[in-house]
């Protein structure tokens, strides 16, 4: 199965205009430059659009981002790392659950998973961060993942911040042992350079 597929051709039927972007508040200062290329998905209604036009599931977006660097820029392959904020933590979860060989290591970020998918994610390098006041995704979401992962064996670190509420990404992201954790993750499967 290819990385990803172009996009078929759009409906006869138009979709509804698309919605204003949401304002968003200031950028969060890096902490340090980031030593690779990252790809960062920020049009939080991109899944719906793609849905709506093409009938595809949550995560083709950050497929077809993926499929992208892979064609157009050198990639290491075995360093491809996934992270995703509560929708898109979901998606993060779900992204690895079903394609968990094209991963070298994962971090969901308050985001609600499938604990019976947790076998498929056995061998991936997890570490997961939630905010323990958080009033959208409860707490408990992300501790049901990490105990299934850790039933399965996969090793997941979990991070709990006891002061936040749902943005739990901004320490998370302004954290550079998460990056440094990243890179010293390395998915030792076979090439998917084939699929380029």
């Amino acid at each position: 199965m290819p990385f990803f597929a172009p996009p078929p051709p759009p409906l006869a039927q138009e979709v509804a205009p698309e919605p204003e972007p949401e304002a968003v508040s200031e950028p969060i200062e890096p902490v340090a430059p980031m030593p690779e290329p990252v790809a960062a998905a920020q049009r939080p209604d991109i899944e719906a659009l793609l849905t709506a036009r093409w009938g595809v599931w949550l995560g083709a977006g950050a497929l077809v981002l993926a499929g992208v660097f892979l064609v157009n820029y050198a990639v290491d392959e075995g360093r491809i790392y996934l992270t995703g904020v509560s929708m898109g933590g979901a998606g993060a979860w779900r992204l690895a659950s079903a394609y968990p060989e094209r991963f070298a290591a994962i971090a969901p970020i308050c985001g609600v998973g499938d604990p019976s998918t947790a076998r498929r994610l056995a061998k991936i390098p997890t570490w997961v961060f939630h905010g323990a006041k958080d009033d959208l995704v409860p707490l408990q979401a992300s501790q049901e993942m990490v105990d299934a992962l850790r039933e399965v064996g996969n090793a997941a670190k979990f991070t709990i911040y006891p002061d936040a509420g749902h943005d739990s990404w901004t320490p998370t992201y302004n954290n550079p042992a998460l990056f440094d954790w990243f890179l010293n993750q390395k998915r030792q499967a076979p090439s998917v350079s084939h699929l380029r």
